[in-house]
């Protein structure tokens, strides 16, 4: 059987003293001892109780924290493609990390090709209409004339087909004036929502639609937050509507935001699910950056132990100490670690005094010098107190 470091050294110090308490009671002619407390004298005697310092446990308010890993990242993008063939950049008006406007333009290309492709198509259709309507006018005089057998019907058919190519050739050139108009209206790249440019990717030079890859990426209404992918055991801690402060990797300032989403449905393959925090006020921050997240949990009133006070084996105990100065070990239930202390679900009671250093010598049963240090209030209160 394995045992600890820790738990060798104890092992090797009480058969020390065993050895020479044995040794003495040999030595010491027409000695007796009493079988029934002969463990009480061996433990009192010779050697002296050794100094511990100790602590009362008391309740304590509560703050638990979460710390995330995860990137800055849009809620919502929207992606600007070049929609016009064959134009050519002349100016791009907008940079990433700049908001824009809902109708803004975003770059300007040269129009003279297009324009002068609408005022063709312009032409041709109001031509197409005059043509249409002259051959309506037409028709509706031969179809009275023939009433009265002014006309063949031969005539009469003729002018029909003519009106009706008339007619199909206005709807064509209408289409036609139609699409050149909107090539026109496109080539102005105009921002299709408010928000935060977060890439760009297009350069003056560059022809229009020669590329799948977006001109621009905008956070729409430049909400940004953070998002990390995060184990089981840390999504129970986290729920909608807890604080966070997220401080990003690239050394800008701190984010303050809130947890708008904690998702519950795990993937199968690894084990996670992914936490959304809603910054209040991005700022400069930039999309992709890493960050680190630190969730405040919700404040509650619990047992709270600071860490020198416990030991593991591998499951976590502490030394109590009884009315009689014996100590006994306690093996306990651990919640939320809060800074430098530990939440005690179960194992420990208020008025109960332990250890205060882990007592990395004391064996089962040694009774100690108690030194009772002057108890401070826990980082985790002194933060909520702060609040």
């Amino acid at each position: 059987m394995m045992h600890s470091p820790r738990t060798i050294g104890a092992i090797v110090i009480a058969a020390i003293r065993s050895g020479v308490l044995a040794l003495g009671a040999l030595c010491v002619a027409g000695c007796t001892i009493n079988t029934d407390n002969a463990t009480t004298q061996a433990r009192e005697s010779p050697f002296p109780a050794l100094r511990a310092t100790v602590m009362t446990v008391q309740a304590q308010d509560i703050s638990p924290s979460v710390l995330l890993t995860g990137e800055i990242a849009p809620v919502r993008t929207v992606r600007v493609h070049a929609e016009v063939d064959g134009a050519i950049v002349r100016r791009v008006l907008v940079e990433a990390g700049q908001r824009v406007e809902r109708g803004q333009r975003l770059l300007e290309v040269d129009e003279r090709g297009l324009r002068l492709q609408l005022e063709q198509a312009s032409a041709q259709y109001r031509q197409a209409e005059h043509d249409a309507k002259r051959l309506h006018g037409e028709l509706e005089r031969l179809e009275q004339v023939a009433g009265i057998g002014g006309v063949s019907e031969n005539e009469l058919e003729a002018k029909r087909i003519e009106h009706r190519i008339a007619a199909e050739q206005r709807t064509a050139n209408k289409a036609a004036r139609d699409l050149a108009e909107r090539q026109m209206r496109l080539s102005r790249f105009l921002a299709p929502e408010s928000g935060l440019i977060l890439a760009r990717n297009v350069e003056i030079g560059d022809r229009t639609g020669t590329s799948n890859e977006p001109y621009f990426i905008i956070a729409a209404d430049g909400e940004l937050e953070f998002r990390a992918a995060v184990g089981i055991r840390q999504l129970q801690d986290v729920a909608p509507g807890m604080r966070a402060t997220v401080i990003p990797s690239d050394g800008s300032s701190p984010l303050q935001g809130n947890v708008r989403a904690a998702a519950r449905g795990v993937a199968p393959m690894d084990r996670r699910g992914m936490v959304r925090i809603r910054l209040q006020d991005p700022g400069p921050a930039r999309s992709g950056v890493p960050a680190t997240a630190k969730v405040l949990g919700q404040s509650r009133r619990g047992i709270v132990v600071p860490a020198a006070a416990l030991q593991f084996d591998p499951n976590p105990w502490v030394w109590v100490v009884n009315a009689q100065s014996l100590v006994q070990r306690r093996a306990l239930t651990l919640g939320v670690a809060a800074e430098q202390d530990y939440e005690v679900l179960r194992g420990l009671r208020v008025g109960d005094t332990i250890v205060a250093d882990a007592g990395a010598l004391l064996v089962e049963g040694d009774r100690i010098q108690p030194q009772r240090i002057a108890q401070t209030t826990p980082t985790s209160q002194r933060r909520a107190e702060a609040r």
